[in-house]
């Protein structure tokens, strides 16, 4: 249990919080991601060079690995709040606003928080 709160540590934050599983959920996304830019994409090396195209071999990419299990979506909605909070702290002001994934690009058995 993490201590004062309760819960085992490592467990599922419910939807809307963030707990150390989302946040190790989220770095294998990013990982994921730039191990597949490295062995895919390898000529891709700022954020400006991204696009909506290359997201979308990545979908496919993805699709083959994970068949819409629940990490295909994980995976996705990861890397989309990354995205999301490179753009929201202005982190990066050259990634390109193509760079963004849409509720069709989920499995269907994974649109929908905390859907397992």
């Amino acid at each position: 249990m993490a201590q004062g709160t309760g819960q085992a540590v490592g467990a599922v934050a419910p939807c809307g919080r963030f707990g150390p599983e989302t946040a190790a959920s989220g770095t294998r996304a990013i990982t994921r991601f730039g191990e597949y830019l490295a062995l895919k994409e390898p000529g891709i090396t700022g954020l400006d060079q991204l696009d909506r195209t290359l997201l979308e071999r990545y979908l496919a990419h993805l699709h083959t690995l994970f068949a819409g299990r629940v990490v295909h979506g994980d995976t996705i909605g990861q890397l989309s709040m990354f995205f999301t909070a490179i753009r929201q702290h202005g982190w990066d002001d050259t990634l390109p606003t193509t760079v963004m994934f849409f509720p069709e690009d989920f499995p269907k058995e994974a649109n929908g928080c905390c859907a397992r």
